[in-house]
C-alpha cells in the first residue's frame, strides 16, 4: 500500500482541500467575502512544513484565499510587510498566481505617508516599473497649468502603490474585496501602459471609503475585461460616467447617490442581467427602474430592491413582477409591496423560488397579503415558490418595561411570557397598541409551514 505522501500532488491537494474551512460573509459588507477558518489554515501551514510534496499539496489552498486585513483581529499589516509580500511573490510568482481570492480594507492599514528604507524604494519601484507603474504620477490637475508631479514614495499615499501592485500581481484572482479610496485607483496603470490583466478576475465587491465617484473605478476596471459581478457599497454616480456596464451579468448598488434616470440608464447598458440588487441613499419611485429592468426579463434570475421608502404611508409600491418570467428570487420592502389589488405578492412569476421580504409587518395590511400568499401557494398559484424569510423582530428600545430588548429570530423564538401592552409600566406613546413581542412573525411563519412552504426569520 502506497504512503500518504506517495499520493499524486492533485489527489494530497484534494484530501488537504477538505480540512480547509471558508467562512463566507456575504449577508454582511465589513467583512471578507471568503474567510479561510483561522485553525484549519494554521493546520494547513504546519503540514506544508513537513516535507516537499505536503509544501507543493497545501501551498495552493493556503494562498487560495488572501486576506491582508482582518477587520475583527488587532493590528494590522506594516508597510514592511506589504514589501515583503512583494518580494515573496517577485521571487516566487507561482505563489502570486495561486490566489483566487483578495481582500483587504483600507481603513486597517497604516495612515498616511510611510516611512520607507532607501531599499525598499528601489526594488518596488523596479517592480512597478516592470507592471507599468507612474513613479511619478500626475495629481493634481488644474486646466490650462502643467499638472503636478511627485515621486510615488514621498505621495500621501504611497502605500496605495503597494497595494495597488500587490493586486496586479495576483494575476489569477477571480474575486476581489476592496475598502479603499480614489487613491487606490489613481495609481494604477492604464492598459496601454502595462501588460498585465486580470484575466480572469470576474467578481469585484467594492466599498469606497471617501465617497469617489463610481468613475474611479475606470482603471482597475479596463484591465480585467472577464468582469461578470459588480457590488459597489456607497455607489455615487456623478455626470458623464464613461463605465462600460455591457459585459455584466450580476449588479448591485447599496446607498447608492445616483438620480433614477442615470439607474435606469445603468440598468439599459447592461447586456443579460441575471441579478439585480438596488437601494438608493435617499427614497426613490421604483417605475423607471422596474420599467429599465423589463429589458432583463427573459434572464434575470434574482431581484432584490429596497426604494427606500419608510412606510405604506409614502405610497411607493414595485408593482407587478409577473413579467419577468426566469426569476427565482425576489427581495422586497414590507412597505413597498403594496396591498390588495396592486400588491406585488399577488402578481409574481411562477417560476419564484425564494421570497424575502425586508421589514418586519407591523401593519394589518401587510399580514394579511403574507397570509393571502400561504393561501396562493396552498392552491398551486405559485407552485415553485418553496422558500420565504421573514424580517426578525427587535423590540424598540425608547421605552422601558419587560419587553426591552427582546427579539425573535431563528435562534431565539417567541417568549409568551412578555408583557406586551406593559400594564405594569408606565408607557408615555399609545399603550393600547404595546409591542408585538414577534408575535406576528411567528403566526406568519405557522401559517407558511402549514401552507408547504419553508419559512426562516432573518436574524437583525
Amino acid at each position: 500500500m502506497a504512503k500518504f505522501t506517495q499520493l499524486p500532488v492533485e489527489l494530497l491537494q484534494k484530501i488537504l482541500s477538505n480540512f480547509l474551512n471558508i467562512n463566507h460573509h456575504v449577508a454582511y459588507l465589513v467583512l471578507p467575502l471568503f474567510e479561510p477558518n483561522a485553525a484549519d489554515l494554521a493546520m494547513l501551514k504546519a503540514a506544508s512544513r513537513t516535507c516537499r510534496v505536503l509544501r507543493d499539496a497545501a501551498e495552493p489552498l493556503i494562498w487560495r484565499h488572501l486576506c491582508l486585513t482582518q477587520p475583527r483581529r488587532q493590528g494590522h499589516p506594516t508597510t514592511r510587510q506589504l514589501i515583503g509580500l512583494i518580494r515573496l511573490w517577485h521571487n516566487r510568482p507561482e505563489l502570486a498566481g495561486h490566489v483566487h481570492t483578495l481582500c483587504f480594507s483600507g481603513d486597517d492599514l497604516p495612515f498616511g505617508p510611510q516611512v520607507i528604507k532607501e531599499d525598499d524604494i528601489e526594488f518596488v519601484s523596479q517592480v512597478l516599473q516592470e507592471f507599468g507603474f507612474q513613479l511619478s504620477p500626475p495629481w493634481v490637475q488644474v486646466p490650462g497649468q502643467t499638472p503636478e508631479t511627485q515621486p510615488w514614495h514621498t505621495a500621501f499615499n504611497n502605500l496605495s502603490f503597494i497595494t495597488a501592485l500587490i493586486v496586479l500581481m495576483a494575476r489569477n484572482v477571480r474575486t476581489l474585496d476592496l475598502f479603499v479610496g480614489g487613491d487606490f485607483f489613481k495609481c494604477m496603470p492604464s492598459p496601454g501602459e502595462t501588460s498585465a490583466r486580470l484575466e480572469l478576475l470576474n467578481r469585484f465587491r467594492y466599498h469606497s471609503t471617501t465617497g469617489e465617484s463610481m468613475a474611479s473605478m475606470n482603471p482597475l476596471l479596463r484591465l480585467a475585461p472577464s468582469l461578470k459581478q459588480l457590488q459597489v457599497w456607497r455607489a455615487r454616480l456623478g455626470h458623464d460616467e464613461d463605465l462600460d456596464w455591457n459585459g455584466l451579468t450580476s449588479l448591485e448598488l447599496l446607498d447608492a447617490d445616483a438620480s433614477e434616470a442615470a439607474i435606469a440608464n445603468i440598468i439599459r447598458s447592461c447586456r443579460g442581467l441575471r441579478e439585480f440588487t438596488f437601494s438608493p441613499d435617499k427614497c426613490h419611485e421604483p417605475n423607471e427602474t422596474m420599467e429599465a429592468l423589463l429589458m432583463h426579463a427573459s434572464t434575470l434570475r434574482k431581484l432584490d430592491v429596497n426604494f427606500g421608502a419608510g412606510g405604506q404611508e409614502d405610497g411607493i409600491c414595485v408593482g407587478s413582477v409577473a413579467a419577468f418570467t426566469s426569476l427565482e428570487e425576489l427581495g422586497i420592502s414590507v412597505s413597498e409591496m403594496g396591498w390588495d389589488e396592486e400588491c406585488t405578492l399577488h402578481m409574481l412569476p411562477r417560476s419564484l423560488r425564494s421570497l424575502d421580504i425586508h421589514g418586519y409587518p407591523v401593519d394589518d395590511e401587510c399580514r394579511q397579503e403574507i397570509e393571502w400568499l400561504a393561501g396562493a401557494v396552498e392552491s398551486g398559484t405559485y407552485p415553485n415558490l418553496k422558500e420565504v424569510w421573514l424580517s426578525s423582530w427587535e423590540c424598540d428600545t425608547d421605552h422601558p418595561g419587560p419587553c426591552r430588548g427582546t427579539y425573535v429570530d431563528e435562534d431565539h423564538p417567541f417568549r409568551e411570557g412578555v408583557d406586551e401592552h406593559g400594564s405594569d409600566w408606565e408607557y408615555d406613546s399609545d399603550e393600547e397598541e404595546g409591542c408585538d413581542g414577534g408575535r406576528t412573525v411567528t403566526e406568519l411563519r405557522a401559517i407558511l409551514l402549514e401552507a408547504g412552504v419553508s419559512c426562516k426569520i432573518m436574524s437583525p
